[in-house]
């Protein structure tokens, strides 16, 4: 008879041959996708077909405007994969209690920006190999994967760059599904790849020392994803904690950061997405709660830009 720990360990590599297999569909629906040269990246807004223009860099600007308590919304007892179902695609009856404001009633028209909690250094981190993350999720369901594997900025930096890349990595790409639901045809997203500082790496004397600039950078590289999603056209931002992970952030400095950010750009509509009630819970008691991340008000020594990657019109 099998122990429960053998039976768990069964499981697991089943799960983790699944995740696999998955990462294998989407890296054949990427590249299938990405490489019709007929075909240009529009949102998917009814009667429309126009393609956005291509902003090369961000000039970063500030407001003293407040996000309204309506734009912002938390989902914790759905998976990121649910969300999207729900309200970009449109699958499910609109549930009012979301705050997803007037395009909730009509999903077609939301036009979203996924925020990607990068891996520095591994484009598209253990997506091929089974890790469990919020950027291996997206790259199982979308073009992020491999994309990021393809980018042509240079935006990821080398190992042992504890700050991280400068800025966020603006791609347009598209959400796939997953082998058993695909999406026929693929949905336009806007995706936001950002990378906090690697707090496991330093020591806690150390981290101490460089915490405010680590926040400082993390709110300067997310106002430039904002701000390049407000200028791409997005309606909604589908938000996460970054670096709360393995780089070892607390969610509340995490949540704080990104408030600040969020506060420049007030037009969007964020919707924070965890995988598990536990997690929303905290993030939700951090933004209602918690400290927001006073920016330095002086000017800034290395101003962040968006690096873009599109596929051009042919």
């Amino acid at each position: 008879m099998k122990t429960l720990h053998q039976k768990s360990s069964q499981v697991g590599a089943k799960h983790k041959q699944d995740l696999i297999a998955q990462a294998e569909w989407a890296d054949q629906q990427s590249k299938a996708l990405l490489n019709q040269t007929s075909e240009s990246w529009t949102w998917a807004d009814p009667g429309s077909d126009a393609v956005l223009p291509i902003e090369d860099a961000l000039k970063l600007s500030h407001s003293d405007a407040q996000i309204k308590p309506s734009t912002v919304s938390f989902r914790g007892s759905d998976e990121l994969i649910q969300v999207f179902m729900e309200n970009l695609c449109g699958a499910g009856a609109p549930n009012p209690s979301n705050a997803l404001g007037d395009t909730h009633e009509n999903p077609s028209a939301q036009r979203w920006a996924v925020m990607v909690a990068c891996s520095p250094h591994r484009p598209g981190g253990g997506w091929r190999s089974g890790a469990v993350a919020q950027e291996e999720t997206v790259s199982r369901h979308s073009t992020w994967g491999y994309q990021a594997e393809h980018d042509q900025t240079s935006w990821h930096t080398a190992k042992g760059a504890v700050q991280g890349p400068q800025g966020a990595l603006v791609m347009q790409g598209y959400w796939l599904g997953s082998p058993k639901n695909p999406l026929s045809p693929p949905k336009p997203v806007l995706f936001l790849g950002m990378a906090a500082a690697n707090r496991a790496e330093e020591s806690p004397q150390s981290w101490q020392a460089q915490r405010t600039t680590a926040m400082q950078k993390l709110y300067e590289d997310a106002v430039a994803g904002f701000q390049a999603a407000q200028q791409q056209g997005a309606t909604h931002v589908a938000a996460c904690a970054l670096g709360t992970g393995v780089f070892g952030w607390s969610i509340e400095d995490s949540v704080s950061v990104l408030k600040a950010a969020m506060q420049t750009v007030p037009s969007l509509e964020y919707v924070w997405v965890a995988g598990c009630l536990e997690n929303m819970q905290s993030i939700e008691q951090a933004w209602f709660s918690g400290p927001v991340f006073n920016p330095s008000s002086g000017p800034m020594v290395h101003p962040r830009k968006a690096h873009f990657q599109f596929k051009s019109k042919q």
